[in-house]
């Protein structure tokens, strides 16, 4: 009996620890996305903090917007021209994409910076077109 009882520790020991090596080797992006905080158009301003290297998503509600088409992303470097207008980008940086994301029967246009480096660090602004216009500003923090 005693035997029996060992070997299953030990079978459950080999498990934990390589449950343990696949959380340490393959969990660096969800780490990652844990220190991303989302920001949220209806809330106050906002900071988003990320690790340099890795990517943030900078969220946008749909709350109360007709057409998310409507949505623009203004970054810290040219804040008068839109990096993005709905899902059409209109900057050069490759790293800067646009996604829509639904959570519920919510709606969120996001902003997603691959590959972050602190010359993207400042202020973000989603501003919509409708009546009343909204605007959100994320401050996004970058970690060397």
């Amino acid at each position: 009996m005693p035997i029996k009882l060992a070997s299953r520790l030990n079978g459950l020991l080999t498990w934990a620890l390589l449950l343990l090596a696949l959380t340490v080797t393959f969990g660096a992006g969800s780490g990652s996305t844990e220190k991303i905080r989302a920001s949220d158009a209806s809330a106050a301003d906002s900071t988003v903090t990320g690790d340099a290297g890795d990517f943030v998503i900078l969220r946008c509600r749909m709350r109360g917007i007709s057409r998310y088409d409507h949505l623009r992303w203004f970054g810290p470097s040219n804040p008068s021209i839109p990096l993005t207008i709905g899902d059409v980008t209109f900057t050069t940086d490759p790293r800067i994409s646009v996604e829509r994301e639904s959570l519920g029967h919510e709606e969120f246009l996001n902003l997603v910076i691959s590959f972050v480096s602190v010359r993207d660090a400042g202020v973000y602004r989603c501003s919509n077109q409708d009546s009343p216009a909204t605007e959100q500003s994320v401050f996004l923090n970058v970690i060397c």
